[in-house]
């Protein structure tokens, strides 16, 4: 079957008549053939083991899929051609990987069976990217029409990369400068070098941290980060070592509490709450929410007050 169309200017054919494809300029995830030379870009074919790294250099290890491949050759034309801000060659480099680690690799992951951890797993993630797309071929109607699905789905999943794109660009790249001047000066924090200051909230810290850490060879590591909240005082943030798992808990032995149940256990005057799971607490000042991550770094508190 032969559906041809037009998506964001250009002109799609969707088959896998051979004749068909023959004809075509690019052919993607169809055909059997992975040939940058001819702009062939299937990954179906059982010879197919390409990743990131093995096609351009990059970091990626994950099997690609046809989207994959895409990206890994033309990705940063696509920057170049959606990007509005100046962004230098190693800065268009940086944003190139960003947008890989998070946003393609899961789309070739998913297309190629490759789960996020090894089972049983604790529960199901349904409203990722491919599980939304999957839904719009789920019809049991006989008005059902694979093409409006298809441009339904080609929306959604631009609308969602260039969000992505421009979170990257606006907020993940400019804050990599504030993490390193905050790990730089972390030593007027605490004593330890464990604890990171940002003069501002809204700073994309998570993943320029452990990259900086390597980067700048780091030890001991960061375990907590300290910010203003935009509503109400400050806040102290654990790091975690991966997901949701956390080097070090805030007031391990006071998670849960709040208000002047917290300020009574903990001494600390100003203490606002501390999570049920110890990854982020808050304090009315600077220097209460400093000594919540001083009181984690330097000992463990008595349980007994908490009676």
């Amino acid at each position: 079957m032969i559906r041809t169309g037009l998506v964001t200017g250009c002109l799609v054919t969707r088959t896998r008549d051979q004749e068909e494809l023959n004809k075509c300029d690019i052919v993607i995830d169809v055909g059997g053939v992975y040939d940058h030379s001819k702009r062939r870009y299937d990954h179906h074919q059982k010879s197919f083991e390409e990743t990131l790294c093995s096609v351009n250099g990059g970091h990626g290890v994950i099997k690609l899929s046809s989207a994959g491949l895409v990206w890994a050759h033309y990705g940063e034309l696509v920057l170049k051609a959606m990007v509005k801000q100046n962004l230098t060659e190693a800065e268009y480099q940086e944003i190139y990987h960003h947008m890989y680690r998070t946003f393609v690799v899961e789309i070739d992951a998913k297309d190629n069976g490759i789960e996020p951890a090894d089972p049983p797993f604790r529960y199901q993630i349904n409203t990722d990217l491919s599980s939304r797309v999957s839904r719009l071929n789920m019809h049991g109607s006989t008005s059902f029409s694979e093409d409006i699905q298809f441009s339904k789905a080609v929306e959604m999943v631009g609308k969602e990369f260039t969000e992505v794109l421009e979170d990257s660009v606006t907020s993940w790249l400019p804050s990599k400068q504030f993490v390193a001047k905050a790990i730089e000066k972390r030593f007027s924090v605490d004593a330890s070098g464990q604890v990171i200051k940002f003069e501002r909230g809204g700073i994309s810290w998570p993943l320029h941290l452990k990259a900086l850490e390597d980067e700048m060879d780091i030890h001991p590591k960061i375990l907590f980060v300290l910010f203003p909240d935009a509503n109400r005082g400050w806040r102290v943030q654990a790091v975690s070592s991966h997901g949701f798992i956390l080097r070090k808990q805030v007031l391990k032995e006071f998670m849960g509490l709040r208000d002047q149940e917290l300020v009574a256990a903990s001494g600390i005057k100003s203490a606002i709450f501390v999570h049920s799971n110890g990854f982020i607490g808050g304090a009315e000042t600077y220097e209460d929410v400093l000594k919540m991550a001083q009181d984690s770094l330097d000992k463990e508190l008595d349980p007994t007050k908490l009676l």
